[in-house]
Formats: C-alpha cells, structure tokens, sequence
C-alpha cells in the first residue's frame, strides 16, 4: 500500500528517514480502519481527493460510496478521532 497521494504533496524539510516513518505511521493507522472509515481514507490519502484537487471533495466521496455528505463528514470525525487516539497510545508506548 502505497501513501504518497497526500503525503507526497505536503511540503517537508524532513529527511527521507524522516518521511518513511511517517509513512509507515500512515500504514500502521490505515490498518486500524475499517468499513467506510477506511474507504473515506483510501479516497482521501491514496487516491487524493481532497480539497485542493477537488472543488467539493466531500459531494465527490460522498458520490463514489453512494452516500451523503453527512456520512462522509461524520467519517472524517470518526478518523480524526481515531487517529488522535492511536496517536496517543503511540506515544505511550515509546514513554
């Protein structure tokens, strides 16, 4: 699996290193969703639909999956809180 729509695009004085281990925290936090929360992800980072590739990213998503808006934006909670969460116990783990 692949991250590089979003990653790729953000600006970054990170070494290479540095850039593969966000990619593999990406991978390793991509393995944790499931159902639509994953689907809304895969659209969003692997496949790049977002804001600036799309005039309403949320509508194209939403028509892709055949569902509404609303359900593609309560995914997009659901991740965000997912991934503070994971992101926590991340670095716990390292403490």
């Amino acid at each position: 699996m692949v991250m590089g729509a979003l990653l790729d695009r953000i600006p970054s004085r990170d070494s290479p290193e540095d850039r593969a281990i966000q990619r593999l925290n990406l991978q390793q936090f991509a393995a944790t969703l499931t159902g639509r929360k994953r689907d809304v992800w895969n659209l969003i980072v692997e496949r790049g639909y977002d804001r600036e590739s799309c005039k309403n990213y949320i509508r194209e998503i939403a028509d892709i999956l055949g569902v509404t808006p609303g359900n593609v934006n309560l995914r997009l909670r659901q991740i965000k809180e997912a991934w503070m969460a994971w992101e926590s116990q991340e670095k716990a783990r390292e403490a």
